[in-house]
């Protein structure tokens, strides 16, 4: 595959503070040297010791790649932000971007505003929690709401002022230490317990687990007002998305970690639990409250909210605009990154059938599949720690019309291993190629998104983060008439 760099006048002069991060306990992580953690109450490692790479610097300037249907792409970067996660576009042609750390950003023109978007909640910012998915409501041309999730402190917790402008960095902490697990795979692994635990540098002070909390404002064209929380889920370090379906319902996912060794009964671990949020994909009014034709209303020992279950840590979501369905992609272990077509009331398994293994090696399970539950419609073996999901529905890259985009972090627990994946289907929606895109580059992938104007965004999961745009570039000259392209 071919690169080259090409100067650019869509950059940004704001560089992001660039740190070694410390690993959230328990976490593996690719740019970190970690011993394995003990699991709360059991002295038993969850990890073994990470691999210590560092991921290299983002591109400065525009590259431009090779791809393989498509063929050339430039890829334009927007540098100066820290572990960016989420992105939506507003109508007057502005990209907010949620970070992480608990900042909102705004890029217009290819430029970073050096200004924060003012008006966020406090936010417990500790490890892989904080700031987390966003969304513009089907009408927001009519009521200009915006909706987010975030995890929210508990009552007793001091949150660190953050910065108005400039990098999102905790007051008390220089270093962006927010970031959490920048080589880890998106939480996966349980914690350990506090008194083994490093001090962390988070918002939250080290004040546990943030509530899981989808909330809305209304956004009056230079920041959020009228913030009101929605619906609290759970403490939790683990991620949430969301999604408006296009039957106007918001779908929000509620992430969980693993079961600590020796793996025992994983039919009693939260995701299978009716009665528990963990592990789980929530179907909620706009108002937050629960739709009376959800699957399980009514039903004794089910919360009403729960669409679906059997979900580890769901880190994308997208509306399948052909189907309508929610598809769904979640971390596993060393294998086992599922993507799924979800169905009302289904239970996708986790933790009793899996593709993957523990992180020391261990089988999830002897078991692919369990009458009742449901196949995965994509799983990666290697795991590639699958992040944000997108279907391209626009017209610059017609190779690409009705492609799946899933971004992946790393790949076999390899740190500088990260890409976007593009995935093609035939009419029945079964797999045909997979290909890896974005691997000269060596970032971690958080979030990928089609942009009003049919081009893709990219968001890297780095302490030194980038907003990259991929544009059609002309077409490589044919091949020599002496080879055969490459087969």
């Amino acid at each position: 595959m071919s690169i080259r760099f090409v100067a650019t006048a869509a950059l940004v002069g704001c560089v992001a503070v660039v740190a070694t991060q410390a690993q959230q306990p328990g976490t593996p992580g690719g740019g970190a040297n970690q011993a394995p953690v003990p699991a709360a109450g059991r002295g038993a490692p969850t990890a073994p010791p990470a691999i210590q790479w560092s991921t290299p610097p983002a591109p400065t300037t525009t590259v431009a790649l090779d791809t393989g249907v498509q063929h050339m792409v430039w890829v334009v970067p927007t540098r100066g932000l820290t572990q960016p996660w989420s992105m939506a576009f507003l109508p007057d042609g502005g990209i907010l971007i949620t970070e992480r750390p608990g900042c909102l950003r705004i890029v217009r023109n290819g430029n970073l505003d050096p200004r924060h978007v003012s008006g966020l909640p406090p936010i417990q910012a500790v490890g892989l929690a904080g700031l987390m998915d966003l969304a513009l409501h089907p009408r927001f041309s009519e009521n200009q709401l915006v909706y987010f999730t975030y995890h929210k402190p508990a009552a007793t917790t001091t949150v660190a002022a953050l910065p108005p402008t400039g990098p999102c960095v905790p007051a008390q902490d220089g270093r962006g230490g927010n970031a959490g697990a920048q080589g880890g795979r998106g939480g996966n692994a349980p914690a350990a317990p506090a008194a083994a635990a490093a001090p962390l540098a988070g918002r939250g002070g080290g004040g546990g687990q943030g509530t899981i909390t989808l909330a809305r404002a209304r956004w009056d064209g230079t920041g959020l007002v009228d913030v009101k929380d929605l619906f609290s889920a759970i403490p939790s370090g683990n991620a949430s998305r969301i999604v408006f379906g296009k039957d106007g319902m918001v779908y929000m996912t509620v992430g969980f970690g693993d079961i600590p060794p020796p793996y025992v009964n994983p039919a009693s671990a939260a995701p299978q639990d009716p009665n528990s949020l963990a592990g789980k994909v929530l179907r909620l009014k706009d108002d937050g409250t629960v739709p009376p034709d959800n699957p399980f209303v009514g039903r004794a020992g089910y919360r009403p909210e729960i669409f679906t279950m059997g979900h580890r840590n769901s880190l994308g979501l997208a509306l399948n605009p052909i189907t309508g369905e929610i598809w769904e992609s979640e971390n596993g272990q060393n294998g086992g990154d599922e993507v799924n077509a979800l169905q009302a009331g289904k239970n996708y398994g986790w933790p009793v059938v899996s593709f993957g293994r523990f992180y020391l090696g261990p089988k999830v399970s002897n078991k692919t599949w369990q009458e009742g539950m449901e196949q995965p419609t994509i799983f990666w073996v290697p795991a590639i720690a699958t992040s944000g999901l997108a279907f391209y529905t626009g017209d610059r890259f017609p190779a690409w019309k009705g492609n799946l985009f899933a971004g992946g972090m790393r790949q076999g627990e390899v740190p500088r291993s990260g890409h976007l994946e593009r995935i093609d289907f035939n009419d029945k929606w079964e797999e045909l190629h997979r290909e890896s895109m974005l691997r000269e580059l060596q970032q971690r992938i958080r979030d990928v998104r089609q942009g009003p104007d049919g081009l893709l965004y990219v968001l890297t999961a780095e302490t030194d983060g980038v907003l990259l745009r991929l544009e059609p570039a002309p077409a490589p000259p044919p091949p020599g008439r002496g080879g055969r392209g490459g087969q």
